[in-house]
Parts: structure tokens; sequence; C-alpha cells
């Protein structure tokens, strides 16, 4: 089947507000780029969990933060790119930058037409040089991609961050860039108010998401439209591009995601679990550094043996969840019979049903829970 090609740009203001738009945007448009999702790295899921025919790339900025301490205030940042599943190996996934600001995917529209999607979140304006600095530095990787992919055309689109006037310095800046790679901005397509954020408490609006595209395709971008619907709980508005390209979508299976895998905690025997992670975790030695650093010749031998510490910490954990969930269980079973062939079906099914939690079937989980780890990873 062939259908338009179209790329929305949303702001969510969180994850939250912005999911009431979220899957009737996935069903009418092709790719959809968002920003200020909010989610940390163990919520990123969520963008392609609410409708299984979807596929995301997305990143955490608050990854850094959580890394080193506990979140204070709210959560903010992240973009994501979500795409209909259908559209099979026509993407690929280029990756970020480093401040988690910009993600770039390249579709194949045709045999003679590569489009990379840059989606951005840009660093709001100030005329501080740390501004300058970070603005430069999503550019940067902008430019960066340019030059890698150089047969490809381009199209950036997000929360900028600035109007597109020549009397802001953002704007300026990046505008100079964009254009010495042939790419323009598109506001001039939009039709009456051109105010993306509103915010009516405030008395706010302003244009702060666009679109730039590679001068040579601007000719094929049909509209520019900005959505208003009741269901968004966002102070920003959907930005709608809609090209001339006509893409051929591969069939879809039954729309079950076969490859996502997720620790289920309500499928487990919890009581049982608290118990026996609770015995097995008191047999594990603590390291003496964990009292004093007396006794070691440096620094990087506590962190070894700190991190030896914490690993058999995790692991006891998920190998008890392993062995008390029915249904990963039997999962893991039927993987363990395929790779190594060390127990029989029947006698390790008789070890759960019996009680057993420790000897073989342990080890045996442990194996399960490597080659497993190796797997996803």
């Amino acid at each position: 089947m062939a259908t338009d090609f179209s790329i929305v740009s949303y702001n969510l203001h969180g994850f939250g507000s912005g999911l009431g738009m979220l899957p009737s945007l996935c069903k009418l448009h092709t790719v959809i780029a968002v920003q200020e999702h909010w989610l940390s790295d163990d919520g990123l899921t969520k963008l392609s969990d609410f409708d299984t025919n979807c596929r995301s790339y997305e990143v955490s900025a608050m990854t850094g933060a959580l890394s080193t301490g506990y979140l204070t205030g709210r959560p903010y940042g992240g973009v994501g790119l979500t795409w209909h599943k259908s559209l099979g190996n026509r993407v690929s996934i280029l990756g970020s930058d480093s401040s988690k600001r910009c993600i770039a995917i390249k579709v194949n529209i045709s045999d003679s037409l590569a489009v990379v999607i840059v989606n951005v979140y840009l660093p709001c304006f100030s005329s501080s040089a740390e501004y300058t600095a970070e603005l430069g530095s999503c550019l940067g990787y902008i430019y960066t991609l340019y030059n890698h992919y150089c047969g490809c055309e381009f199209v950036i689109c997000g929360d900028m961050n600035f109007p597109c006037d020549n009397n802001n310095a953002g704007f300026v800046q990046a505008n100079k860039t964009l254009t010495s790679l042939s790419i323009i901005c598109c506001d001039d397509l939009i039709v009456g108010d051109k105010s993306t954020y509103i915010n009516d408490s405030l008395g706010h609006r302003s244009s702060l998401d666009h679109f730039f595209v590679s001068r040579k395709i601007k000719r094929d971008l049909v509209s520019l439209q900005i959505l208003h619907s009741g269901a968004n709980l966002s102070d920003h508005l959907p930005v709608v591009a809609k090209f001339k390209w006509s893409v051929t979508r591969l069939e879809c299976g039954n729309g079950k995601n076969n490859n996502s895998f997720r620790l289920r905690w309500d499928k487990c025997n919890l009581s049982d679990y608290y118990s026996v992670v609770y015995d097995t975790l008191n047999q594990i030695v603590i390291p003496s550094c964990c009292f004093g650093a007396s006794g070691y010749d440096s620094v990087s031998e506590i962190y070894t043996n700190i991190n030896m510490y914490y690993q058999n910490i995790v692991n006891i954990l998920l190998i008890h969840y392993c062995l008390l969930s029915s249904r990963l269980f039997r999962a893991s079973l039927t993987l363990l019979l395929k790779t190594t062939g060390q127990m029989s079906l029947t006698v390790l099914r008789k070890s759960q049903s019996s009680g057993i939690k420790y000897g073989k079937v342990l080890a045996v989980l442990k194996v399960f829970y490597l080659k497993l780890k190796l797997r996803l990873n």
C-alpha cells in the first residue's frame, strides 16, 4: 500500500501530557518527532508500547543526573522518533549527540532518495556564552551528519526555542550554519498564526517549533500545518509537514511485539521472592572497603570490590526472579534446552514445583541469565 509521507514535530511537555494525541498522530502520519518526553531510561519503551505497530528510537536527557544521584525537581528533556513498523528496513537509526538534544534516523524513500530526519530540542535562548556553546554543539552534530551522509537530503525539525527572526541571536547562529549546508527554514509555508507555544496562564505565545529542509526537497513539501486539538494537553502545538513522496509500506504481522522483554513483578510470587532473596543476600560477604579504605593498595582495587559486591546483589535479585516467575521460568527452560542440554524439561519443572531454590536449578538459571544478558545486549 502506497501512502503519502508526513512528519509531525510535537513537544509533549511530559509523556502524560502528550499521550492523548500520540495514538492518532501515529495512525495518520509516517514519522513522529517528539521532544520533552521527560522519561528516564527505564521508561523509554512507553513511546512505542502504546501502539504495537510502531517502532521508536528515543534518548533520555536525565541519564547523567540519575547516575550521579537522586533527581531533584521535575523531570526534563528527552527526544524520540517513532515510525510505523511497516517501513521495515527502510529506516536506519543514526544515533544521538552527546547532550541528548538531537537524534537522527535515515529513511530510504526510494532508490533515488534517502532522507536524514533530525529531531532537535535546542536549549532555551539566552544571551550567555553557555547558550552559544550548547547551541553550537547541537549544530556541530548536524554538521557532522551532513558530512557523513552527504548523498542524503535533510529534514530538521523540533522545538528550537527561538522564533525564526533575524533579531534573535539563536536563529541567526543556527540559520548561518544550516544555510551553509543548503538547509532552509520552511515557516513561510504556514498559513495564518505561526504560534506553536501557547501558555494562556502567562499570556505567552511564540513560534518555537520549526521545520528546516534541504533546499532541493522544499519543492516536495506540500504543506506545513499547525494542529489544534482538544486532546492536546501540552503547551506546544504539533506541526505537520506533508511531502508528496509516495512510500510503499511493507505488510505488517499481527501487531504483536514478540521481541520485547520486561521483568513483570506482578507475575512473581513476591512472598517467596522476599524470603529467598533475604536468605541469599545474607550469604554475600560485604567487602571490608565498605567500612574503610585501609588495607588496599589502590583506589581502583576498592572500586573493583564494590562493583563485584553490587553485581552479586543484582545477580541474586534477577536469578531468583527468573526462578519464581512461572512465565519467565518456562521461557528460560526453552532457551536452556536449546543451548545447553544440561537438564530435561521434566526434571526442571519438578524442581520448581517441589520448591527447590538452590543447587543445580540455581546454577542452570545463572547460566540462562548470563546468556539472556548477552542476547539482549
